[in-house]
């Protein structure tokens, strides 16, 4: 989720917000599909790498969560792709990344 200032206001695995009435339009996004690329100054790296894993890092399992449960921004840009992503959490999600890759290459 985004406020309005362009900042994260915080990262989910799930759909957020949650559509609790069931009022979203039809064909209307869900929300945005979160793709990170991280640039921190020494500083804020250090000190983020310093802080134990929060509460909503652990439940997540987002790393990010640390970041904004601890007073240090995230900035968000708006990207749209040009082709469907490829999640890598896991082992096998890397091995079909990396298939994808060498089928563009071939």
């Amino acid at each position: 989720m985004v406020g309005a200032g362009g900042r994260a206001l915080y990262f989910s695995r799930s759909p957020i917000p949650f559509d609790r009435d069931g009022r979203r339009a039809p064909g209307e996004p869900f929300g945005w599909r979160h793709v990170g690329m991280y640039a921190y100054r020494r500083d804020v790296l250090l000190r983020l790498a310093a802080l134990p894993p929060s509460p909503l890092e652990r439940r997540e399992q987002l790393e990010q969560l640390r970041a904004l449960e601890n007073g240090i921004a995230i900035g968000v840009v708006e990207w749209t792709a040009a082709e469907p992503l490829i999640e890598v959490d896991t082992e096998a999600d890397l091995e079909r990344a990396r298939a994808a890759l060498d089928g563009r290459r071939a």
